[in-house]
């Protein structure tokens, strides 16, 4: 059987940080892995010892640069998707969990991308740059950062195996040229490694490199008739075009379940789908959901526990935003609202917690406003969920705060 993701590393003179990066690579939870290193004519011995490494198949070929390498890996992999990965760099644990995620929810996507974060060894520094957090991450392009369907080389075209530099810019402009859909996620899906033998230590020839990449794209357009810009970068954020899921969790929850969907219903900011998660309900809450018609996702199950129903309403839902509302509460008309401006005017940020004010539902006094950890107050995004992991189903009481 074929592996779910081919990993291709191109190396050349791979040590001393080839090691970390398969180590990166082997913490990855994402199923059946195809491990391909390509030895670029290293003389470090980094492809003797990579083939001393479990489950990795090394090629080798004479020195021809970083995309010649990487295209050998790609033309030998077998895997239905394609992850590129330098053998300087590594990957946060979570990387091609959260991408396959993200491909699973919108089959029609090609590429999942991500941020980049810049980490200098020592005696390296960091560029004046303008950066999007404290903690020196870009919205920038590199192979390393996407996951890849692998029939996207075949639509897009190889890696230009001419340019020394900039090959990566080359390459997602061919992407875009071709209308491939593309998402760039908030979270870092690359650690970019800063040491004195990386391109970073020469930045004139990738700046020539780039404007080479650009030149070509012209004339690609240029030659196709084609007048309009390319979308710019930016108009990928998984922000650009959001999708909110609302997870209801109810048990027994008649009295009160009609007037919490009706406030998802008058929100200014209306979601993209309203999940009632029913834990083996005895009372009238089904019939009370069902009666919203195809406004309302109906997930009925046995009595398992708030805990188990929330992780059921998670699973199931395909908003790249989460929202819970809990059956005996309300929301205030723009929460979502608020809260989305929130996360675009906040880049790193992975949650959005409001405050709350409780109140007697038979005398309609209201105690002040308090912040918290209440489930009903938060959004979050799907890769806040996928790096965390669920719900500590154990917990009847506190899972929240858990």
């Amino acid at each position: 059987m074929d592996p779910l993701v081919s990993v291709v590393i191109p190396c050349h003179n791979g040590f001393p940080f080839l090691p970390e990066a398969l180590a990166s690579v082997a913490r990855q939870q994402a199923g059946d892995l195809e491990i391909i290193v390509v030895d670029d004519g290293s003389t470090d011995g980094s492809p003797a010892w990579a083939e001393q490494q479990p489950g990795v198949t090394v090629l080798r070929q004479p020195c021809r640069g970083p995309s010649a390498a990487r295209n050998a890996g790609i033309r030998a992999a077998r895997g239905h998707f394609i992850a590129l990965l330098d053998s300087d760099d590594w990957w946060p644990d979570y990387k091609l969990r959260l991408q396959l995620t993200w491909m699973a929810l919108r089959p029609a996507l090609q590429v999942v991308h991500g941020r980049v974060r810049w980490r200098p060894e020592p005696g390296s520094a960091l560029p004046d740059l303008n950066w999007e957090t404290p903690d020196a991450r870009l919205p920038m392009i590199n192979l390393g950062a996407g996951l890849y369907r692998r029939g996207v080389f075949d639509r897009a075209g190889p890696l230009d195996e001419s340019l020394r530099f900039a090959e990566d810019v080359d390459f997602f402009l061919r992407v875009r040229e071709k209308d491939l859909p593309l998402v760039v996620l908030r979270d870092v899906t690359l650690e970019y490694r800063i040491h004195p033998g990386g391109m970073t230590a020469g930045p004139a020839p990738t700046g020539l490199g780039m404007q080479d990449a650009l030149m070509r794209s012209i004339r690609r357009r240029r030659a196709a008739g084609l007048t309009a810009p390319l979308a710019p970068w930016n108009s990928f954020d998984e922000f650009a075009a959001p999708t909110i899921s609302v997870v209801i969790p109810v048990w027994n929850g008649e009295r009160f379940l009609h007037q919490a969907i009706q406030s998802v219903l008058a929100q200014t900011m209306a979601p993209d789908e309203i999940i009632v998660a029913d834990d083996g309900s005895t009372d009238g809450s089904l019939r009370i959901a069902a009666g919203f018609g195809d406004r309302v996702r109906l997930l009925p199950a046995a009595h398992q526990g708030v805990s188990a129903t929330r992780n059921r309403g998670v699973n199931a839902a395909r908003g790249s935003l989460i929202a819970f509302l809990d059956a005996d509460d309300l929301w205030l008309d723009d929460k979502l609202e608020r809260q989305l401006a929130c996360f675009r005017d906040n880049p790193g940020a992975d949650i959005v917690y409001g405050w709350v004010e409780q109140f007697d539902h038979a005398s309609g006094v209201a105690r002040l406003p308090q912040s918290g950890q209440f489930p009903s107050a938060c959004l979050f995004r799907r890769g806040a969920w996928i790096r965390t992991g669920p719900f500590a189903e154990s917990l009847r009481a506190g899972e929240f705060i858990d």
